[in-house]
């Protein structure tokens, strides 16, 4: 088979200030099931992150190295836990929906009738994502119900204001500066881009702009199925993507590993599967 790692992450700072902590914990244990899945026989063909797990997935894909992950998710986190008590200083209040069974068109439509909200991302047919104050998503709400739709309240805020975007990227930007980044030694996939990043440049951007951008889950889900994917497994944090996956990519092999005897189902469902093909087996 032709195996992918899916990676997913943190939207933005925890109340209790832990952030940088959780992220960090979050590395070592994909990480570790990475390693864990190794042992199986199971290596990834390709690694594709979004969140936060776009750090752990450059460190898969030999882009960063572990240490150097850690020093990305600390200024990561540091400068956006500024930017929060910044905001709860000025009284504002922000958060992140999921919004289901409306089409992009008519989330788009409406976001674009708030200054207070931005789509923040899309993950599958009719499952999105949008970011923006608590006031403006309570109306985004009754617009997408009044639509046929949901909005479901998540956890945790992605950083969507301009002057934390510009904050977050700043102190990334400054930490990649002093880093000897590598090419991808493996097929890296962003969904800041929504696509495969071949270069170390591509990578450092990919990264810089990750706050603030949309996830383009869903164009990474179908560049994964060009490249000739028909495996996936999700790792530590699992948040859903295999879920996605399994809904929006036909045919394909889907897990999730969060202890190991997921690991070792894993390992049975996958290893004894014929041969890859597929554009990103090696």
């Amino acid at each position: 088979m032709s195996v992918a790692f899916l990676l997913s992450g943190r939207l933005g700072p925890e109340p209790a200030g832990r952030d940088a902590d959780g992220a960090h914990e979050d590395l070592v244990a994909a990480l570790e099931a990475a390693q864990a899945l190794a042992r199986q026989g199971i290596v990834p063909d390709a690694v594709a992150g979004q969140g936060t797990g776009e750090v752990t997935s450059a460190v898969i894909a030999g882009v960063l190295t572990p240490t150097e992950a850690r020093t990305v998710l600390t200024a990561r986190s540091e400068a956006l836990g500024a930017a929060a008590l910044g905001a709860e200083a000025a009284g504002a209040g922000d958060a992140t929906s999921a919004v289901v069974r409306v089409s992009r068109l008519v989330v788009e439509l409406l976001v674009d009738e708030h200054d207070e909200l931005v789509l923040e991302g899309d993950h599958a047919e009719e499952q999105l994502t949008v970011a923006g104050s608590r006031d403006a998503l309570a109306w985004l709400a009754g617009r997408i119900r009044d639509a046929g739709g949901a909005c479901v309240p998540l956890d945790g805020c992605a950083p969507w204001r301009p002057e934390v975007t510009v904050a977050v990227r700043a102190a990334v930007r400054a930490v990649l500066a002093s880093v000897p980044l590598r090419a991808p030694r493996l097929p890296l996939l962003s969904a800041t881009t929504g696509g495969l990043l071949a270069t170390s440049a591509q990578a450092q951007a990919s990264l810089v702009a990750q706050a603030g951008s949309p996830r383009r889950w869903r164009e990474v889900q179908r560049a994964l199925l060009v490249g000739g994917v028909d495996g996936v497994v999700e790792l530590p944090p699992v948040t859903g993507l295999r879920t996605l996956a399994r809904r929006s990519m036909p045919g394909v092999r889907a897990h999730a590993v969060g202890d190991h005897v997921a690991v070792e189902r894993c390992a049975l469902d996958l290893v004894r599967r014929p041969a890859a093909r597929g554009v990103f087996a090696a």
